[in-house]
């Protein structure tokens, strides 16, 4: 359902939903954070990246999405910042 709401780029909807989810595993996380990075600009930085930044567990998927939504919104050196930041053996 989530996901539906993340391809039509109805992200509040989206956000309702997921915060309204008893139990959220890194895939449910990765979706609504690519679903920040569709919507581009002031409402990936104000809200997608807060996301990302409170998740407790990251994989390769989390990552790159959250560095590709930076180099999309023309942020290249937080970008870069956060690839540098990235641990060596993320799970993938």
């Amino acid at each position: 359902m989530i996901n539906g709401h993340v391809k039509r780029r109805e992200i509040d909807t989206a956000r309702e939903l997921f915060v309204k989810m008893p139990s959220r595993d890194v895939s449910l996380w990765n979706l609504m954070i690519s679903g920040y990075v569709l919507c581009w600009g002031s409402k990936f930085l104000e809200e997608g990246t807060p996301l990302f930044d409170v998740m407790l567990e990251r994989d390769y998927v989390s990552w790159n999405t959250i560095i590709n939504g930076h180099v999309n919104n023309g942020r290249l050196e937080d970008a870069l910042r956060l690839f540098n930041s990235m641990p060596e053996n993320v799970p993938s």
